[in-house]
């Protein structure tokens, strides 16, 4: 987990101003670069099970787009 949030800082610091959002609900977790502030945008979000999934999910998805 520790290596996991390491690299997502990284990421954060170098594309996204340092910015990343982790949202854990009772059902699942979302994770997002960048501040997540529309409702929308959170219903958007791709849900996973845990939080490793999601920042997992995360980092392949930022490689994929850039």
């Amino acid at each position: 987990m520790k290596k996991l949030l390491k690299k997502i800082k990284s990421i954060a610091d170098k594309y996204y101003g340092g910015h990343f959002t982790i949202l854990h609900f009772s059902t699942n977790v979302k994770f997002a670069f960048g501040t997540v502030t529309d409702r929308e945008e959170i219903q958007n979000l791709t849900a996973y099970t845990n939080i490793e999934d999601a920042l997992e999910n995360g980092i392949q998805e930022h490689f994929l787009n850039h």
